[in-house]
């Protein structure tokens, strides 16, 4: 909806126009209310059969009340205070038939935010459920018979309250994001030691109590580098290490062994003057110093350390990753954020988003409003749950905007059709009107006629006069028929007008022979054909329908297009990666 000026005064002179034209301004009742949201298909000439006197302004709420209900799957156990909701909403509505609340963005934002709360609640949240609870029982209260002003500032308190909730959800998913991250670094550092210290090892003739330290314990430290991004220490350590294990080579050619007098001593400095590393226990650090330095002067006086030529070391495998299901290896189509529902016959409904697919165990991750890991399953046992419909995504939309889009094109479009059926009623009026004067006139002339003409005159002057009733019979029934047409011909060139305006991605709500509607997405137009093409949520194709068959669709109030507005932001996914660039 356009937060202008503009828009709000058309909106504000549609439903004048409707308000003059059916001759009501009564309110309407809360039982009629409930009544009218349970129908299956409300129009405005439903609405007045079931209302009559009844102002306008009442569908209206009760449209925006029906989006909402339609586009909000939330928890059975908030059905109640959902209704309360829908009712405050549509007194909320009825109060302000210039639209001077409602048009406003802050209003929109608020109710957005607001629903979405209501969306990804659930009662297995323990302690943090019933507070929510408690928080949306005192704002409803507070919403009862209140300003607008007022309203707007009470859902903007729980608002502020609950998005605390979920800052504070989204660093503790962020801790468990890292944590699954932190494993893989671990392996990762771990793979890399390995395979360093075995190039360096393999083919030396280290001590034995040298080559073990190395092993056993400069290798940990060396992960420990790794794993905490110190990359000066490792590269020093590295080169030290590389240059004691070459130090040990033996079959030494003459030139190597200049070498090793030359860089003995340099070498030997620099591991005295270099500072232990921090894993490393002094005590068995100096041990290991005086070892290299025995072994080093060993090398000097021309003799052979006793120790073996150490072989390379086994590598070990790295451990596949199990694969529980026949489909893990079927891309599960998820992103970071999306939400999603859970059906379990023993606890209940779980409503959580998509976290991350764990790097160790390939497995993924979902966390609820509180961060807290309530889901972890395979890729596989995913996408049967998704079979099953055990697992359903939960549409990511802004609930009050798009209820109050449909709700203004629902208006404009009433308005339209109505004021097309006011002008032509009033043509067909004035035309009647003028017909009967000239009746009236007739048969002033042909009463005249018949007191002065004689016997036959009179039966001449009967003949004629049927003879004319007749013709003007004719000609009101011409004139009736050619206004049935004039009225078919302007809905059916406001259903070309609408077509003309349909692009691909647009919504729609669809109604069937058995009054179910569902929501579908224009997928395709194929102008060659003419073909209109629509897929359901699930990317399946639902319908098919050629220009004129969608012409009739629109003109039988079969299916409502609007512009869905986009997705509700994921706050979890903006904290997550928030501070995932704040560390790094």
């Amino acid at each position: 909806m356009e937060h202008s000026q503009d828009k709000q005064l058309t909106l504000a002179a549609c439903l004048s126009d409707l308000q003059l034209w059916v001759a009501a301004r009564d309110p309407l009742s809360v039982e009629l209310q409930a009544q009218l949201l349970a129908t299956p298909r409300l129009s405005l000439d439903h609405f007045h059969q079931q209302a009559p006197g009844a102002d306008p302004i009442w569908l209206v709420g009760l449209w925006l009340a029906r989006g909402i209900g339609d586009n909000l799957r939330c928890d059975l156990e908030l059905a109640e205070r959902l209704q309360r909701v829908q009712r405050i909403l549509i007194e909320l509505i009825a109060e302000d038939a210039a639209f001077s609340h409602v048009s406003e963005k802050r209003w929109f934002i608020a109710w957005d935010t607001f629903f979405f709360h209501l969306h990804s609640w659930y009662p297995g949240l323990g302690s943090a459920a019933n507070k929510f609870l408690a928080q949306c029982d005192h704002t409803l209260q507070m919403l009862s018979g209140q300003d607008p002003a007022v309203c707007l500032q009470a859902i903007e308190d729980f608002n502020q309250q609950a998005d605390r909730d979920l800052e504070r959800a989204g660093r503790v998913a962020a801790r468990i994001r890292d944590t699954e991250l932190g494993q893989l670094k671990v392996q990762k550092a771990k793979r890399q030691v390995d395979e360093t210290l075995n190039q360096w090892l393999a083919g030396s003739r280290l001590p034995d109590s040298v080559f073990t330290y190395i092993r056993h314990t400069m290798g940990p430290a060396l992960q420990f580098y790794l794993i905490n991004d110190r990359h000066q220490e490792w590269e020093l350590w590295c080169d030290l290490l590389q240059s004691l294990c070459k130090m040990f080579e033996p079959n030494k050619s003459a030139e190597e062994q200049v070498q090793l007098h030359r860089q003995a001593p340099a070498l030997g400095a620099r591991l005295q003057s270099t500072k232990p590393p921090e894993t490393c226990e002094l005590q068995t650090y100096h041990h290991f110093m005086s070892d290299v330095l025995d072994g080093v002067d060993q090398l000097l006086a021309g003799a052979l350390p006793d120790a073996d030529i150490a072989p390379p070391m086994a590598r070990e495998n790295p451990a596949a990753r199990l694969r529980s299901h026949r489909r893990d290896q079927e891309q599960h189509r998820l992103n970071c954020g999306d939400w999603l529902r859970f059906t379990n016959a023993n606890e209940g409904d779980v409503r959580c988003q998509y976290l991350l697919q764990s790097p160790v165990s390939d497995e993924l991750i979902f966390v609820n409003r509180l961060g807290h890991k309530v889901v972890q399953m395979s890729v596989g046992s995913f996408l049967e749950a998704l079979d099953r419909r055990d697992a359903e995504p939960m549409a990511n939309i802004k609930v009050f905007s798009t209820a109050m889009n449909k709700a203004v094109a629902r208006l404009e479009y009433c308005h339209a059709e109505a004021k097309v059926k006011w002008q032509q009623q009033e043509k067909i009026k004035q035309q009647r009107e003028a017909q009967l004067a000239r009746e009236r006139a007739e048969r002033e002339r042909a009463k005249a006629a018949r007191q002065q003409a004689n016997k036959a005159a009179r039966e001449q002057a009967l003949a004629e006069e049927k003879a004319r009733l007749h013709r003007l019979k004719v000609e009101r029934e011409q004139a009736e028929l050619e206004a049935r047409q004039a009225l078919q011909a302007q809905r059916e060139q406001a259903a070309a007008a609408r077509i003309e305006t349909l692009v691909t991605g647009m919504s729609a709500d669809i109604t069937d022979s058995d009054n179910h509607t569902e929501r579908c997405t224009l997928a395709m137009i194929i102008p060659s054909t003419g073909k209109y093409i629509f897929f359901d949520q699930y990317q399946r194709k639902v319908n098919e329908w050629r220009r004129e068959e969608l012409m009739q669709q629109i003109m039988a109030g079969n299916i409502d297009f609007y512009d869905a507005e986009p997705g509700f932001d994921s706050r979890l996914e903006q904290i997550v990666f928030g501070q995932k660039r704040t560390q790094a």
